[in-house]
């Protein structure tokens, strides 16, 4: 996404229409945030209980979503289901956090209830980085993604034409234009990102 509009924002709940600041100290939970409307050209997320702003993506920055699903779609196949502005639950009370772009297999969506989300991070997740982005931002939600079942986190840097591939297994590589990311058993050209 194009980053955090604003920091962590606190929710009155007496005021069910709409977001209202307050100086309430208590968590929010999943099922009460479900209940709030994101506010036109914004997205809302909750974060360790507190619901935040990210902006929406720009034209580039979804087009590079589509790519990397369609990639992710291409590789796996039938095997798993790849989607861009993926919700998740890493922690399941707390927290509903979006990936730009995410691949999960077909075990694990079959675990998923229609009317919530996946419970857990992901199998991949794919960040696009936008200028608003923070690098403390992507470690601590590639931090909060592994421990909760991660395998790989991408980060997309459309600046730098440039793909980071962090494994659970702990290695780190970073793929430029040119060179090809080793996925699934298949080798994916970076220059099919950009």
């Amino acid at each position: 996404m194009d980053g955090l509009l604003a920091g962590p924002i606190r929710i009155d709940r007496s005021y069910n229409e709409g977001i209202m600041a307050s100086a309430t100290t208590a968590l929010m939970t999943v099922e009460e945030f479900r209940r709030l409307q994101d506010p036109p050209g914004v997205r809302l997320e909750l974060h360790n209980g507190e619901v935040v702003k990210v902006g929406s993506p720009n034209y580039q920055h979804w087009k590079i979503q589509k790519r990397l699903a369609a990639l992710f779609e291409g590789v796996f196949g039938t095997k798993g289901e790849a989607g861009t502005e993926f919700a998740f639950r890493p922690r399941p009370e707390y927290e509903v956090r979006v990936a730009d772009v995410a691949w999960i297999s077909q075990e694990r969506a079959k675990t998923i209830d229609a009317l919530d989300n996946l419970k857990g991070s992901p199998e991949i997740v794919g960040e696009v980085l936008s200028p608003s982005n923070t690098v403390s931002e992507m470690v601590q939600k590639r931090q909060l993604c592994f421990a909760a079942g991660c395998e790989e986190f991408w980060i997309v840097d459309p600046d730098g034409k440039f793909v980071e591939v962090f494994r659970a297994n702990g290695t780190v590589a970073v793929y430029n234009r040119g060179e090809r990311i080793p996925l699934g058993g298949a080798m994916v050209a970076v220059n099919e990102i950009f």
